[in-house]
């Protein structure tokens, strides 16, 4: 009764295979009770009354074993269904935890960098300050060695 009240309760679809499946299995069942109950009338009408109902007994008790085997079956598939339904219950949990702490970071790091990089751009800019003297210093100490050795070589 659980497996039938989760299928109603979760999928309408299910429902509706279930039921349409049973008809089907049951309409096999009335068909071939009546192949075989038209069968045994013209083969064998001299049966008698209780020996025919022996034959249909027989035969219905055979198509109910085969019934409780769809139905146990149909149950095997529902009971695996839902375990699969758990596993990816539990998944989709564990996937939405690590979404919030991702988050969760993502928010505190938008944050962070504003300062860091405020931080970052008033150390390079006294960097680009002095680097710009000490280039100036190398650029003209560098003209003036030039000069010299020249006037050495050349002169």
């Amino acid at each position: 009764m659980d497996i039938i009240s989760f299928l109603i309760g979760k999928n309408a679809y299910a429902v509706i295979f279930v039921a349409y499946i049973l008809a089907m299995l049951l309409f096999l069942i009335f068909s071939q009770l009546k192949n075989n109950y038209n069968k045994n009338n013209k083969i064998s009408s001299d049966l008698s009354y209780s020996e025919k109902l022996s034959e249909l007994t027989d035969s219905l008790i055979e198509s109910s074993k085969e019934i409780d085997g769809i139905f146990i079956e149909i149950n095997e598939v529902s009971i695996e269904r839902g375990e699969k339904i758990k596993i990816l219950n539990q998944q989709l949990d564990e996937l939405s935890i690590k979404e919030y702490e991702l988050k969760d970071k993502i928010e505190k790091l938008e944050n962070v960098p504003l300062k860091a990089i405020d931080h970052l751009s008033k150390i390079l800019d006294r960097g680009d300050k002095r680097s710009a003297w000490r280039d100036y210093a190398l650029f003209t100490a560098g003209v003036i060695l030039s000069t010299i050795i020249s006037l050495i070589i050349g002169g």
